[in-house]
């Protein structure tokens, strides 16, 4: 496993001047590393000279980094010793791809032609090219001025303090975006492994909750962007030093360390804004079923309440079986079934309107759609069942209206005859005129009859025959049936009678003749 290494590492050590990247590039594009002229070189441990490296080389982009780097060694005040260590050293610690360096060689003739005879005998030794430089001037041949702080008569204004403080500042913006990212990265998970809420309160709330953690992580990303585009400026801003505002080499690699061009690894900015974008897709999706469940709560929720408000008007029409045993009871039943069928229409509408909203979210694809559908379909059986009975009992009440109408009729109709029967004066009856005048009068009253419509029994039980089962009714039905035949009965009564007594006064006069 790698070492990870920061700037506070090797802080002390570039302070030291031992090395540092200056942000030129050779022609060929390598990033270059310098090791200034230092007696410190030579005291730094291989750990120390190890950590240096392993930052330095980390410092560029993933893609330059694969290319390889070029090491530019001042060693115009050290010995032939001192170069042969340094070649050495990069040859067995250097972590990355060392493709060329230039050494300017130690000063004074005799120095330098011990170096490049010492060079000779161990240039095989090492698989990078290496170029041996008598003066500042000879390297120019190789690099640009340009790309050369000002140490070897180049152009860039190199400030190691700026440079080591602008990495300070750019490694706590890492630090600062690798933890907003962790902490995203816990919060979705936390939200997606919360179970959606059983009841409406509870999904009001959780919608809440995870609304103001939303809110406030939104907020920590958006401060930490601004961090970044400070920080961004900062590093922009050309030092005091510096006329012109193009920016040095140095800053330049800075500057793409935080903003959003170039390899995309090493970019916080973009790393900042990819985190941003996938928490906004996560929380896109999750409001959504949080709302779903909102939505599926509160139906559920009015459902329990529509449906109780239905349940009791069916239980209500189910137990509605009086048809009553009068005219007057069964306009009374007729009253408050009216009632109870005008205080149905709005738990109807309420109930229809929910069904449809029922509809709407499985419409809208809810989450909870294969629950919502059989809830809408009780609410519509329910309505029709509860519709359905009610026109049934609504029909049984007309017909057992119309029974007792002709029930009060027929009893009235009853005691009417009742009272012809009984203004029949006997006398009357002693003479045959006389009897033929009270027949007259009972047919005639008879006649009356048809008015009740009883005379077809067929048609009547047909007509009666769902409410004629009750014991009330089938009670009614056969006291009208006795009483009419009473009145039958009696005129035949009647009529033997009269019969009777005239044959009895033939008989009587007859004797008082023979006598």
């Amino acid at each position: 496993m790698e070492m990870e290494v920061s700037i506070k590492h090797v802080a002390q050590i570039m302070q030291d001047g031992v090395g540092y990247l200056s942000g030129g590039r050779t022609s060929a594009g390598l990033p270059i590393i310098t090791l200034p002229d230092t007696e410190k070189f030579t005291a730094l441990s291989d750990d120390g000279f190890v950590q240096l490296m392993m930052y330095l080389t980390r410092v560029p982009s993933m893609i330059e980094a694969d290319r390889g780097f070029a090491i530019i060694a001042d060693r115009r005040n050290e010995s032939w010793s001192s170069v042969k260590t340094l070649l050495y050293r990069i040859s067995g610690l250097f972590p990355g791809s060392m493709q060329c360096i230039y050494i300017i060689k130690p000063c004074g003739w005799f120095a330098r032609k011990f170096s490049d005879f010492g060079y000779s005998l161990v240039k095989d030794d090492f698989n990078f090219k290496t170029v041996l430089l008598d003066t500042v001037e000879e390297l120019h041949s190789h690099i640009d001025p340009s790309q050369l702080t000002t140490d070897f008569k180049g152009t860039i204004r190199f400030n190691l303090q700026l440079w080591i403080e602008d990495r300070m500042a750019i490694e706590r913006f890492a630090a600062n975006c690798n933890e907003t990212s962790k902490i995203v990265q816990a919060i979705s998970d936390e939200m997606n492994q919360h179970e959606l809420p059983n009841d409406l309160d509870a999904a009001k709330l959780m919608l809440h909750d995870h609304t103001v953690k939303h809110n406030e992580m939104k907020e920590d990303i958006l401060s930490t962007r601004r961090h970044g585009e400070t920080l961004l400026g900062c590093i922009r801003k050309p030092s005091k030093d510096t006329a012109s505002f193009k920016l040095n080499p140095d800053k330049l690699s800075n500057v793409c360390a935080v903003e959003s061009a170039g390899d995309i690894q090493n970019k916080l900015l973009v790393q900042l804004e990819e985190t941003e974008k996938s928490f906004d897709v996560f929380w896109d999706g999750h409001k959504i079923k949080l709302m779903q469940c909102v939505d599926y709560r509160r139906f559920d929720y009015q459902f329990k309440q529509v449906k109780l408000v239905l349940d009791n008007y069916l239980y209500k029409i189910n137990d509605a079986n009086e048809l009553g045993d009068s005219v007057a009871s069964v306009e009374r039943l007729s009253t408050l079934h009216n009632e109870f069928e005008g205080n149905t229409h709005p738990a109807f509408e309420s109930a229809e309107k929910l069904r449809s909203e029922g509809i709407e979210l499985i419409t809208q694809e809810n989450y909870a759609g294969d629950c919502i559908r059989p809830k809408c379909e009780d609410i519509s059986e329910l309505i029709e069942e509860i519709e359905r009975k009610t026109l049934t009992r609504t029909i049984v009440l007309s017909k057992s209206l119309e029974l007792h109408q002709r029930i009060h009729k027929a009893q009235q109709w009853c005691s009417k005859g009742m009272e012809v029967l009984a203004s029949q004066d006997i006398d009357t009856c002693q003479t045959k005129e006389g009897v033929d005048q009270g027949l007259k009068n009972i047919d005639a009253y008879l006649e009356n009859c048809k008015e009740l419509k009883l005379s077809n029994p067929k048609e009547f039980h047909t007509m009666f025959s769902d409410i004629l089962n009750s014991e009330l009714s089938s009670k009614q039905a056969q006291r009208e049936h006795a009483e009419v035949c009473f009145i039958y009965f009696a005129r035949k009564h009647i009529i033997l009678n009269c019969v009777y007594f005239n044959y009895l006064n033939g008989i009587m006069e007859e004797s008082r003749t023979c006598f």
